[in-house]
């Protein structure tokens, strides 16, 4: 396949993506923030702020962490050098994950083009990339989502041109990349692993080990910091499932009815409010990538998808069933079978080139494909109110923070925005700390949840206020202790439920140390 015509379908599914992006960023930070922003953002955003400022990997500039990816955290280094304002500084953080949005678009078509050689079904794989409500967003949450989907993508491209007479500088690039893919999320271990087997058929043995040292050896920096941790892996991971455990052991949900949600998040990949559409080319391009790879048995770009996908639903649904990060987790799903649906329309067009109704068929389908995500686009574009009531994390912090007198500690299980907003104008003069107590940046408090002592470490710290959602004060009274006969006093501010943070004054009474704290 010429050059010529990789690069064509490259740029047009790049091109597409960012002009979606642009579009949505266009309307501004409030709408932005409202829309595609998780509480997580921020967390990133801060660690970065505070390694700028000399202050290490710490989101509150005292205690450290590794509850971060740190690939992510080094690109959005540059914007605190460039801007000062931290609402452009959020923004060229979603500029920087749109990038990458579209360069993973971009890369997709690429890989279909020269897999099947057909190029409208390049072009229908970086536009389905490209116009997929759920890549889309998540290529504007200013996290790591599309940046590991870029650099894993890439890695399989790299694969597919490489064979036993490859320079040992391509297989070292390659080795970089995959490390690359970990340092900028963990899980890409899930598609690492199958496109291994890959290499093992492309280019032997031998230069596959060369490939796993190199990854290693990048990421081992990395992993010695996370040690200090008590981990190899960052320590937002053991966090994340202590919650998922605390809505199992509490009886707020069984483990099948963690997974539940599962389904509809499959359901946005297409046309989110006709999730049965979504639902049903996610399963049945799996089955029949499946029963392809049953019938030749060969390491393929096809099974390598197909292997992978299944790895990361089968990972969170039973493992890691944090149901409201599906739509972030389950990313490289949604890309994956783009891209192997195209490929399968793509074969399934050579097939029926002798049978009429089949092709109308075919064509039927692709136009199905495109014009179902475009017209749920052109919706959001069109719709001014947020679709989750429980995003828009900026304007929750501010809530609070104003309500906050000066010198408070504040503690918080969603503790993102309001440590990055309580540190930026016009707030930071008032040297209000923000505290995580999830555990997710703060491995004190991890360990308070597991051993059921959240309210001696609040006293530790001097906490004076609380704030958060009503299943997270509900989650600091389950851990609390035994011994804690009160921790939460009066509420000084109500939001409706689930659309804003409650504020509490913690009045702590800790009966065994006879000691109090009241505020």
């Amino acid at each position: 396949m010429k050059s010529s015509k990789q690069r064509q379908v490259g740029a047009f599914g790049g091109t597409l993506s960012l002009l979606v992006s642009v579009l949505f960023l266009s309307r501004g930070f409030s709408a932005v923030d409202a829309r595609f922003l998780p509480d997580d953002t921020y967390y990133t955003l801060s660690i970065a702020r505070n390694i700028f400022e000399g202050h290490g990997a710490t989101m509150d500039g005292i205690i450290s962490t590794s509850g971060f990816q740190p690939l992510i955290a080094l690109f959005e280094l540059p914007l605190f050098s460039i801007l000062t304002q931290p609402e452009a500084l959020t923004l060229g953080a979603v500029a920087i994950s749109a990038i990458f949005g579209a360069l993973a678009a971009a890369l997709a078509g690429m890989l279909v083009l020269r897999e099947t050689e057909v190029v409208w079904a390049g072009f229908l794989s970086g536009a389905l990339i490209a116009l997929s409500p759920v890549i889309s967003a998540n290529a504007l949450n200013g996290l790591e989502t599309s940046l590991a989907a870029a650099l894993l993508l890439w890695v399989l491209w790299l694969l597919q041109g490489a064979d036993r007479d490859s320079k040992m500088r391509d297989i070292v690039l390659i080795g970089l990349v995959a490390g690359f893919s970990i340092l900028a999320r963990i899980d890409s271990v899930l598609l690492l692993l199958p496109a291994g087997l890959w290499g093992l058929r492309q280019f032997g043995a031998a230069r596959t080990a060369i490939v796993a040292l190199v990854a290693a050896i990048t990421v081992l920096p990395w992993v010695l910091y996370c040690m200090r941790f008590g981990s190899p892996v960052p320590e937002s991971g053991a966090a994340v499932r202590q919650i998922v455990n605390f809505y199992i052991t509490s009886g707020l949900r069984t483990l099948p009815e963690m997974n539940v949600p599962l389904i509809p998040t499959l359901g946005e990949f297409l046309v989110p409010r006709l999730p049965q559409i979504g639902i049903f080319a996610i399963t049945g391009t799996l089955i029949l990538a499946l029963a392809q790879f049953v019938r030749i048995r060969r390491m393929s770009l096809s099974a390598v998808l197909l292997l992978s996908s299944i790895s990361y639903i089968a990972f969170y649904a039973f493992y890691l069933p944090a149901f409201w990060f599906f739509d972030r987790y389950l990313n490289p799903v949604f890309i994956f079978c783009a891209i192997l649906l195209s490929i399968i329309l793509a074969i399934r067009a050579e097939r029926v080139e002798t049978c009429p109704l089949c092709r109308i068929v075919n064509t039927i389908a692709v136009i199905v494909l495109l014009i179902g995500p475009s017209v749920s686009i052109y919706l959001e574009l069109m719709d001014r109110e947020p679709p989750r009531p429980d995003r828009g994390y900026t304007r929750q912090a501010r809530d609070v923070l104003q309500r906050l007198p000066d010198g408070a500690v504040l503690a918080a299980m969603q503790s993102g925005a309001l440590t990055w907003w309580a540190s930026s104008p016009p707030y930071a003069h008032a040297g209000i700390r923000v505290v995580n107590l999830d555990g997710v940046v703060n491995r004190h408090a991890k360990d308070a949840i597991h051993n059921h002592r959240l309210a001696a470490y609040l006293q530790s710290i001097h906490a004076t206020h609380f704030s958060d959602w009503p299943l997270n004060a509900y989650m600091l009274n389950t851990y609390a202790g035994q011994e804690a006969q009160s921790v939460l006093g009066d509420r000084i501010f109500q939001s409706p439920p689930y659309t804003g943070f409650d504020l509490y004054r913690i009045a702590l009474t800790i009966e065994r140390g006879r000691s109090s704290l009241h505020e």
